[in-house]
């Protein structure tokens, strides 16, 4: 029972994190595969993201990359040769938080390793906390 509890812990903390930065779980998973693309030397064209039905339709998937630019999570550069293709990178702000996200894992893990079920319990975000800082995101 352990591990769920280290992971219901880890969620709540990851959540928190995106709540803090008023980001949607569609937001996420957009910046979650520009970066990936990012970090390992590829780049992402909007369209490429545009076809990705799993994502929702293309109108969805448009707003929330507009919303991700909007909130400096994104950059948009245009092709050199067509100025109608854009790549997407993800800025600073967003590396910057992909890390803090990282560290989480990392932290979770050492932390997870020495310390009891109760302890992680105790430092746990509590439900009525997570959904306060959504309510107050969503307004």
């Amino acid at each position: 029972m352990s591990h769920v509890l280290s992971y219901l812990y880890f969620s709540d903390q990851v959540d928190l994190i995106r709540l803090r930065n008023q980001l949607s779980q569609k937001e996420c998973e957009l910046l979650r595969i520009i970066a990936k693309s990012h970090l390992s030397n590829g780049t992402t064209r909007a369209t490429q993201l545009l076809e990705m039905e799993f994502m929702g339709s293309p109108s969805t998937i448009h707003s929330s990359i507009k919303r991700l630019i909007s909130k400096k999570m994104l950059l948009v550069s245009a092709d050199n040769v067509d100025n109608r293709i854009k790549y997407l990178f993800p800025s600073p702000k967003a590396l910057s938080l992909l890390n803090e996200l990282g560290e989480l894992i990392r932290s979770s893990l050492v932390n997870n390793s020495s310390s009891t079920p109760s302890e992680n319990t105790a430092n746990a975000y509590s439900i009525v906390e997570i959904e306060t800082l959504s309510m107050n995101n969503a307004g």
